[in-house]
């Protein structure tokens, strides 16, 4: 959308796509305060750069979270002729919010608790959080660019092409259990769930996992079956000794 002012800040014209875009209608010859009354206070920037290109004539670009009409947009400022500016907008309100949601995304990846990792088609790691430190004992810098190969064990390599697979044609893999080997060979018991990264067009590029350290619920689990079958034994030996 396009506006063409003078540096007295009355409207000289603007095309259908500022109307359509802001809902002002019929404003060529009116002062933009009278057009936008908050515009002044809300964004006295805005204001200042316009006088600053008008004046000098040096064209800014800029972004501006434009709270009179609850928009981010990118502002192209020129003037054609001393006394005169143009200010092109372009509409970026959906760009900035998938900036901030990929923000909190990060923030919430680099301070989970649990590991998140990032692999290619190919089974590459391009990323490595901190819980993913903690739970394999490889630093980012170890991991990333290596095969994932590096913390599974043997047995568990051939289930990464069949994985990868499901993962290519868009299904999650949730509440997968299996054993995961750490940098110093401990072997972890993990809880897995695989997700498809994909571009803006759906086309899947890699495939993000969290593991969940169940090794102290699975040695639980362990010591209470044991628990039980010591339990079981006595019991029937007791039986035994009954009867006899």
């Amino acid at each position: 959308m396009r506006q063409v002012c003078l540096l007295t800040g009355f409207y000289l014209d603007v095309n259908v796509a500022f109307e359509r875009q802001t809902g002002l209608k019929n404003i060529t010859g009116k002062r933009v305060l009278e057009a936008i009354p908050e515009i002044r206070t809300l964004t006295p920037e805005l204001f200042a750069t316009y006088g600053r290109v008008a004046s000098t004539g040096r064209p800014e670009t800029f972004e501006i979270d434009f709270k009179p009409l609850k928009r981010w947009l990118k502002v192209s400022v020129f003037s054609p002729e001393n006394g005169f500016f143009v200010a092109v907008f372009e509409d970026i309100s959906e760009r900035k919010l998938a900036d901030f949601e990929l923000l909190r995304f990060a923030a919430i990846v680099e301070y989970s608790s649990d590991a998140i990792i990032g692999k290619t088609l190919e089974g590459i790691i391009f990323s490595w959080n901190a819980g993913a430190e903690q739970l394999y004992g490889y630093t980012a810098k170890e991991a990333v660019g290596k095969p994932i190969s590096i913390i599974k064990l043997p047995a568990e390599q051939d289930e990464t092409p069949a994985i990868l697979e499901r993962i290519r044609s868009g299904e999650h893999i949730r509440n997968l259990e299996t054993k995961r080997k750490a940098k110093n060979g401990r072997i972890i018991d993990v809880l897995l769930t695989i997700s498809p990264i994909k571009n803006k067009e759906g086309q899947v590029l890699g495939a993000s996992t969290i593991a969940h350290d169940i090794t102290g619920r699975k040695k639980a689990e362990v010591t209470l079956r044991e628990s039980e079958k010591r339990y079981h034994d006595m019991l029937s030996s007791t039986m035994l000794s009954c009867s006899s």
